[in-house]
């Protein structure tokens, strides 16, 4: 029975360390970008550069947009339907509270 026990541990073990292994990295970020890669952007629309007024703040623990911040979606739907080939990039932040895992979850499900 010992035996059994000990087999299935070092089993779970050897999957659970497999999980560390290295991530294969992307070789052209190692080259770095230079100012022909990178595209400026126009910041036009009455404010639009401060983050505040980009940003969609939730309740705690919630990934529902409140209806204020509908009119902000809205906003950005128009611009990336209006520009498709655009590469935009959406986050999802938490703050300190609940472990690593959940605050990935939670902030995947906020994006």
């Amino acid at each position: 029975m010992f035996r059994k026990l000990a087999l299935t541990a070092a089993a779970v073990a050897a999957l659970v360390l497999s999980g560390c292994s290295s991530v294969e990295l992307d070789e052209s970020a190692k080259n770095g970008s230079t100012l022909s890669d990178v595209a400026l952007v126009d910041q036009t629309g009455g404010g639009a550069s401060d983050p505040r007024n980009r940003s969609i703040y939730f309740a705690f623990d919630s990934y529902t947009v409140e209806s204020r911040y509908m009119p902000l979606v809205q906003r950005h739907a128009r611009v990336m339907l209006a520009h498709p080939t655009r590469q935009i990039v959406i986050e999802g932040n938490t703050d300190s509270r609940g472990s690593r895992e959940y605050n990935l979850a939670l902030g995947q499900k906020r994006s």
